[in-house]
């Protein structure tokens, strides 16, 4: 199992610190994996905090939550974009074919209270499959994994983010 926090304090306009984090197990390497997400407040400079033990719910349901590596953005009319990446379900043949990610954004109305809205930002259905199993030489490609999110002067909203893939570093060279 791992924490992680990744870029994940962000400063609202009206003084509440809120901090992301995702707590995650690992069944396997690269392949088996569960993920949920925290959003802790604190409206009296960090001194106390809510939301520390308690995931969030997403509106719809995601076998794995991981950081994006943005941070929370308030955009000029209050709502906060929370960008995240994972899966929805374990592949059933996910030893030879990896679980197609997705980079995420939810939204919250109420100041990071609840996150009612979500938005696909990316999702590729054509990701391969792996090389050759688990028990040997394979390549594990994803698709999109970490972003962050501006908002443009005009009011756009944009995002930067990657594709993962990994090939395995245990495979020696011939």
């Amino acid at each position: 199992g791992s924490m992680s926090s990744s870029r994940g304090l962000t400063t609202l306009s009206d003084g509440t610190l809120i901090l992301t984090f995702s707590e995650a197990i690992n069944y396997t390497r690269f392949g088996n994996r569960e993920g949920v997400k925290y959003v802790a407040r604190s409206t009296d400079h960090g001194y106390t905090w809510t939301g520390l033990t308690t995931p969030i719910t997403p509106p719809q349901p995601f076998l794995q939550m991981f950081d994006a590596g943005g941070r929370i953005l308030e955009t000029s009319d209050g709502t906060l974009l929370m960008p995240f990446w994972g899966s929805r379900s374990l592949d059933p043949n996910w030893a030879v074919s990896p679980m197609g990610s997705e980079s995420v954004v939810l939204r919250s109305f109420d100041g990071g209270v609840t996150w009612p809205d979500m938005r696909v930002v990316a999702f590729d259905a054509n990701v391969p499959p792996l090389a050759a199993g688990y028990g040997g030489t394979y390549t594990i490609a994803m698709g999109p994994t970490e972003f962050d999110v501006r908002q443009m002067p005009d009011g756009r909203i944009v995002a930067l983010l990657r594709t993962d893939s990994v090939t395995d570093p245990l495979k020696k060279k011939q």
